[in-house]
């Protein structure tokens, strides 16, 4: 693998994680360092840095002469860090030609409008680059607990999913873990209302989800309803557990194939986002 690693800040810090990722994804890595006006390119392995400066440093031939020096035959992966504005010219031109680009835009707990930002950005880049967030690792034990409930359980009788979160607004990983049940389970979307602290969402075959704002002391959680449980859900609360920054990296690098149902729920949250937004 070829990974690019572009960053802003603790660029010390950097190189420690990156020589990690190189070890581990038996990657030929570079450190791209973007300044004011400036990039330095470093290989992890040793070498002399490349420099540019001025306009020079923002152009496509920038990116070319990165893309230079990637292994022919290898993907080509561009982590992208969050001190970097997303809309950096270099780091387009340079992600539109990669397989792989992994951002870290969306903050935890972060609202939906990180998300159109990230969305934006998808669009940008083209089709090319299988693009996906850190924060999309952060929603994984929620999907993961919820598949194990819809196992042991007839999921073709959910006809309610309930979120309670204690943000100020409804939080992007809601969202995201909303479309993708919506996904999974099949449902047809039909309308989408939004109120004070309140998003109701109505799909066919009388089905819904919604999302509330709960007091801070209830902490986030999801409900499913079954259609034979009566008033008795089922209760997922939020995951625990410390996130090391360079095992979510390495759990993104080694997914470099389209996951069909992750492509259509996020198609659906982007989608439900417009639809909130144009109100």
């Amino acid at each position: 693998m070829n990974l690019f690693y572009a960053t802003g800040s603790d660029l010390e810090g950097v190189k420690e994680l990156v020589a990690e990722l190189k070890e581990s994804e038996a990657a030929q890595a570079f450190v791209v360092e973007v300044g004011a006006g400036w990039t330095r390119i470093e290989c992890v392995a040793g070498g002399q840095p490349i420099f540019f400066e001025g306009k020079a440093a923002e152009t496509p031939s920038a990116a070319a002469a990165l893309l230079a020096l990637r292994q022919a035959g290898s993907p080509t992966a561009l982590i992208w860090d969050v001190s970097l504005l997303p809309d950096h010219p270099l780091l387009i031109s340079l992600g539109r030609e990669c397989d792989r680009v992994i951002t870290s835009m969306i903050r935890p707990c972060a609202s939906t409008i990180s998300l159109q930002r990230w969305f934006d950005l998808r669009r940008r880049l083209g089709s090319r680059p299988l693009i996906s967030d850190l924060f999309e690792s952060l929603v994984n034990p929620w999907q993961r607990e919820i598949s194990r409930i819809m196992t042991e359980h007839d999921s073709a009788s959910i006809c309610e999913v309930a979120f309670y979160f204690a943000s100020d607004s409804l939080p992007a990983d809601m969202l995201l873990v909303g479309a993708w049940i919506a996904t999974v389970l099949g449902w047809t979307d039909e309308s989408i209302i939004s109120c004070d602290d309140r998003t109701d969402i109505a799909f066919a075959r009388d089905r819904s989800m919604i999302f509330v704002k709960a007091s801070k002391t209830d902490g986030t959680r999801v409900e499913l309803h079954f259609d034979d449980s009566q008033d008795t859900p089922f209760i997922c609360e939020e995951p625990e557990g410390e996130v090391l920054i360079v095992e979510l990296l390495r759990e993104q690098l080694s997914s470099m194939k389209r996951n069909p149902v992750r492509e259509s729920s996020l198609e659906r949250a982007e989608k439900w986002i417009r639809e909130l937004t144009d109100r």
